[in-house]
């Protein structure tokens, strides 16, 4: 319900002013002050006793697909394939997880994609790091890996009905990790698989989602569309 998702709202507002770094995990924040620590739990357990929603960083998209549900499966199981656990992410980003420094400038120059600004923080993008672990007649799922903490992000695409030119598709994204707020990542692992496969391209294509049902889904383009996280 509406009072519910304000009540997590207020709750990750107070703990991002109170702890910056507890965010999505792939964000680029330095130590928090540890002597704010009492009073981040104590209001954590008091806010969070009217949380039921958001049980964790997570993103429900309504997708709409003007070919089959047989194409669309083929596609994004292809992508995700592609852009599998051995590719390198955009500045040799997943580099950085060997490093005593993790969170840093990328490895060699990059710019972000659409924009062409130099990317000086990692990550500088995620179309990379993903991990396909079925296919049936009407799920794919799989997960994808951020690419400096390599925290996981479990995905997965239910094909609900559809026929020879259309498929309706509910794509989930949640993290596993420990992330209050996510800049649009879970939103960005589908995303970016769409727009990868050429799904988004085609004439037709929609997608439907809210704050309500996706993580931070007023800031998109706050966040770079998805060029960045």
């Amino acid at each position: 319900s509406l009072p519910t998702v304000q009540a997590y709202h207020n709750l990750v507002n107070t703990i991002r002013a109170l702890c910056p770094v507890c965010l999505h995990p792939d964000s680029s924040h330095t130590t928090p002050d540890m002597s704010r620590l009492p009073a981040l739990l104590l209001i954590s357990s008091y806010l969070g006793r009217e949380v039921t929603a958001y049980p964790g960083a997570l993103c429900d998209v309504t997708y709409q697909i003007p070919v089959s549900c047989g194409e669309v499966a083929d596609r994004i199981t292809k992508q995700m394939k592609l852009w599998d656990n051995t590719t390198s992410c955009a500045g040799n980003c997943e580099q950085r997880f060997f490093l005593d420094e993790q969170r840093g400038p990328p490895l060699v120059p990059v710019t972000l994609e659409g924009t062409g600004e130099s990317c000086t923080k990692c990550p500088c993008g995620q179309k990379c790091m993903y991990v396909h672990t079925e296919t049936t007649e009407n799920i794919i799922r799989g997960n994808h890996i951020t690419p400096v903490i390599r925290y996981v992000d479990d995905i997965s695409f239910e094909l609900l009905s559809g026929d020879e030119s259309s498929c309706l598709v509910k794509g989930y994204s949640f993290s596993t990790g420990p992330a209050w707020y996510d800049f649009t990542t879970n939103y960005c692992n589908m995303r970016n698989l769409m727009v990868g496969s050429g799904l988004a391209e085609l004439e037709g294509y929609k997608e439907e989602s809210s704050t309500d049902l996706c993580m931070q889904f007023d800031k998109i383009k706050a966040f770079g569309n998805c060029n960045k996280y």
